[in-house]
Parts: structure tokens; C-alpha cells; sequence
């Protein structure tokens, strides 16, 4: 049996003002964000 990735711990920021920065990371990044931020 192969060992393998399955999971990606967490990156957490903290900001002022998170409803720019989620249109930061969707419009740069295409990443679809929530209340809680992406999961990819």
C-alpha cells in the first residue's frame, strides 16, 4: 500500500475587513468562498 496525501491542514488569517479579501482570493484565485472560507 502506497502512503498518500489526504488532507491539507488549514491556513487561517486574520483581517479587517474578510468580505475583501474572499473577493480577493475568488477573483484571483477562483476559489468559491463561504461565511466559513474555501475548501478546496
Amino acid at each position: 500500500m502506497k502512503n498518500r496525501v489526504t488532507g491539507l491542514g488549514g491556513f487561517f488569517f486574520k483581517t479587517k475587513d474578510p468580505e475583501t479579501t474572499k473577493n480577493w482570493y475568488k477573483n484571483h484565485l477562483g476559489l468559491n468562498t463561504d461565511k466559513y472560507g474555501s475548501t478546496v
